[in-house]
């Protein structure tokens, strides 16, 4: 799925952002933070624990991005990645912007459906 550019700038500016999984259990956690590398969004893994027992049972994901009444919410297939070029280009960038985190790993998202839930209508 191709993400436009005003999906893009949303996505990454948003006020609030959540990832819901299922797996043994339904969980969702609060996203800090998030890159988008052409039409992946990537976030990074500091403490996900149960996110990720859950994305190794079943990878569809939903990603919601909000800031007061505008938001989208995006629907896709995620991939968990502790080395590889993703995961070494995400690590440089968070060594010099956050140096007291340690990056576990990158959750690699290919979005399948993105739905407005703006509040009038965003997209």
């Amino acid at each position: 799925m191709i993400l436009s550019d005003i999906q893009k700038e949303f996505i990454l500016n948003a006020e609030s952002k959540a990832l819901g999984t299922y797996g043994d259990n339904i969980h969702v956690i609060p996203v800090s933070t998030i890159f988008i590398n052409n039409e992946q969004i990537i976030l990074c893994n500091y403490f996900m624990k149960n996110t990720i027992d859950n994305i190794l049972q079943n990878p569809n994901v939903s990603l919601s991005c909000w800031s007061q009444t505008q938001g989208i919410q995006i629907k896709g297939i995620v991939t968990y990645q502790e080395t590889g070029d993703v995961f070494s280009w995400i690590q440089n960038i968070i060594s010099q912007k956050y140096p007291h985190r340690i990056l576990k790993g990158v959750l690699v998202i290919n979005p399948s459906d993105v739905y407005d839930t703006s509040l009038p209508q965003l997209l």
